[in-house]
């Protein structure tokens, strides 16, 4: 059994990426359009320390200010085509967490399919998908150590063996389009954690696979 461990590169000079994606509307939208915008309004792929995933609640009722998401990209084409797959885990280093905010609080792992391998557009906030591969719950997060998921036969599928493999975050409400019940004041949900720009690798983003290649070794046949 062998066991690959990848980073996303820093910034944007790369091959890979992580990016933080954020849709903003400080006078608040309802559940339904927030969601489903198709640009963000912030789109960084040199964030250091952020959320994962946010949600908030506006001052206005029953309106939504925020919704952040996450995407990472790892470079996982030294596995070959032949590679088959036994257990992938992405582990986040958190740093921060907030659940003022009563809805489906985990943090899901999900898709993503941004326009460039190694930069961020607007357009990305709404390139996700929403068929979840793991999740962590609240009360599990750590906020100073990594917090691993583990990923389910969707999530190992998700594996390009020969490419570049895509990720993103997002709070299981978002992913599963289920309001969460607005409170005035600005109330959130929401994980925080260090993306790739954090200094080394000790606390980056990783996507760790552990793997086999069948042997292309061939008996040689003898014949008497």
């Amino acid at each position: 059994m062998a066991t690959l461990t990848v980073y996303p590169d820093a910034g944007t000079g790369g091959t890979t990426m992580d990016a933080l994606l954020q849709y903003l509307n400080g006078s608040g939208e309802d559940w339904a359009t927030i969601r489903t915008q198709t640009n963000g309004t912030t789109a960084s792929a040199t964030v250091v320390n952020s959320f994962f995933g946010r949600i908030r609640t506006d001052g206005n009722t029953d309106k939504f200010d925020i919704i952040l998401r996450g995407i990472f990209l790892f470079d996982t084409s030294s596995l070959g085509g032949d590679a088959l797959l036994s257990t992938v885990t992405l582990s986040l280093y958190g740093t921060a967490k907030i659940e003022t905010l009563t809805g489906n609080n985990d943090l899901d792992i999900g898709s993503s399919s941004p326009a460039s391998d190694n930069n961020v557009v607007a357009g990305d906030y709404s390139q996700i998908a929403r068929t979840s591969f793991g999740s962590i719950a609240y009360a599990s997060y750590s906020t100073s150590a990594y917090n691993d998921i583990t990923l389910n036969a969707n999530g190992i599928s998700n594996i390009d063996k020969t490419g570049i493999s895509k990720f993103s975050t997002q709070i299981e409400s978002d992913m599963n389009n289920t309001e969460p019940t607005w409170v005035a004041g600005n109330e959130a949900m929401g994980y925080s954690g260090y993306y790739a720009d954090q200094s080394g690798t000790t606390q980056d983003p990783k996507l760790t696979i552990t793997y086999i290649v069948p042997s292309t070794f061939k008996p040689k046949v003898i014949m008497f």
